[in-house]
């Protein structure tokens, strides 16, 4: 009876947290824009309400209903003042989060690689084998995690769509107080919270009583088809010549999500165990020749960023692709020398997974502490190119030094001034006068004396 009470207590304890995590984003929100003390606390707030809502949602059903409070509140605090920590020390104001997707990457990676490591490191505890023995719970985690934020997606669209709906037959009838009342921005944090709290603890039931992998494992029949179209689009890249073939079918980002695409497969191909890995040989087939072939969308992708960063400089979107190429080449060597070898080339992959996540996590936290510092690499980058007579002070990107790239963008501005000064540039020095007194960049742009 106990068991049944705490398995119908899921759905409320998911609408209350969701309801009140959207209130906390939302309230830390309107904060954020209006900038000092008040901005910087709004963004702990919001980040933390955020990370902590979400972490609860994503581990309940998981764990015992305090032990998932607990680890989320956990969660929540550390992965928000990392994130504040991160925004304070490259800018001088809390809204620039809203411009640095680099940034927002790193914390939702850390997020959601966090929450299936706790959850390993708390039954690791309770299982011998240890922490490294808990790669089926990581694999089974992780796509929990992706099948929990669709549900959730899914639940909180149909609840807006039924507000909709019944808002539309209530007008008809002279009364339109749904729609007044959700449309305060307040209520509406709350609805849509609230729905993704329902979605993911809804699929939190159905985890607990039935395998929500089973759909997934429908998405190994295509392994033969990737496996061909890949091989055909690697084969016409390096048949024309890399940086030709990859001007003319796909930039690197399209390379590198179809790379990211092989390490889905593989990975399913390969489950949770031997026991549960695909059972059709032309499957098992299909997974050790997309672990094999895999390598070559990574250095092809990198290939591409290559030539961008001698091109253009480094940015901190570029960065985060170089990191996430090398992440995946890792990846593609990992596979390949697993399959290469024969034998238990599936249990090696597992491992390879399990070694790789862990340190794509701590990659992701060294991404958001001063130690690896993306927008001041790119501003000494760009002013780099400047002295070497690699670009001219048209070809500077003075705005995105301004808007984007916080502080370290302002020293690079002021780098560039006094080798205006120095160097006697009149074109760079009126382009930063101009760029002084643009109110935007469509204004400074198109600035014509």
């Amino acid at each position: 009876m106990a068991k049944t009470s705490a398995h119908n207590m899921v759905p409320l304890s998911g609408i209350l947290v969701g309801a009140l995590a959207g209130v906390g984003v939302w309230a830390g929100g309107q904060s954020i824009a209006g900038g000092g003390l008040a901005g910087w606390a709004g963004l702990w707030g919001a980040a933390v309400s955020l990370f902590g809502g979400a972490g609860f949602l994503a581990m309940l059903g998981s764990l015992p209903r305090g032990g998932v409070l607990r680890r989320a509140l956990g969660l929540g605090l550390g992965l928000g003042t990392l994130l504040l920590w991160a925004i304070f020390d490259r800018f001088d104001a809390p809204r620039a989060l809203l411009h640095t997707p680099s940034l927002i990457f790193g914390a939702a990676l850390v997020w959601a690689l966090s929450v299936p490591l706790i959850l390993c490191q708390f039954h690791a505890q309770f299982h011998a084998g240890g922490f490294l023995a808990q790669y089926p719970r990581l694999y089974r985690q992780i796509w929990d995690l992706l099948g929990r934020g669709l549900a959730a997606g899914l639940v909180a669209g149909l609840i807006w769509g039924g507000v909709f709906f019944f808002d539309g037959l209530l007008q008809s009838a002279g009364m339109g107080f749904v729609g007044a009342v959700t449309a305060h921005p307040l209520v509406a944090s709350a609805v849509t919270g609230g729905g993704f709290g329902l979605g993911a603890a809804l699929f939190a039931q159905r985890y607990m009583t039935q395998d929500p992998l089973l759909p997934l494992k429908l998405l190994r029949l295509f392994a033969p088809a990737l496996l061909v179209a890949v091989v055909i689009f690697c084969g016409a890249a390096l048949t024309h010549g890399q940086g030709a073939a990859l001007g003319a079918l796909s930039p690197a980002y399209f390379v590198l999500l179809v790379a990211v695409m092989m390490i889905v497969m593989v990975s399913l191909i390969a489950d949770e165990t031997d026991h549960a890995a695909a059972g059709p040989v032309f499957l098992r087939l299909s997974g050790r020749g997309l672990a094999v072939v895999l390598p070559l969308p990574a250095v092809l992708a990198l290939g591409q960023l290559a030539l961008r960063v001698a091109d253009l400089g480094w940015t901190p979107g570029r960065l985060a692709a170089v990191a996430v190429a090398v992440w995946v080449l890792a990846f593609g060597l990992g596979y390949g020398v697993s399959a290469l070898f024969g034998g238990v080339w599936m249990a090696r992959v597992r491992r390879v997974n399990f070694v790789l996540a862990s340190a794509g996590f701590a990659a992701a936290l060294v991404w958001l502490t001063p130690l690896f510092d993306a927008q001041s690499i790119s501003a000494r980058t760009q002013v780099a190119r400047y002295v070497a007579g690699d670009v001219s002070a048209a070809g500077l990107d003075l705005w995105t030094l301004r808007a984007d790239w916080g502080w370290a963008g302002q020293a690079a501005l002021a780098r560039l001034s006094d080798l205006a000064q120095s160097n006697g540039d009149a074109a760079l020095t009126r382009r930063l006068q101009d760029l002084v007194a643009a109110p935007d960049r469509w204004s400074f742009e198109n600035y014509r004396p």
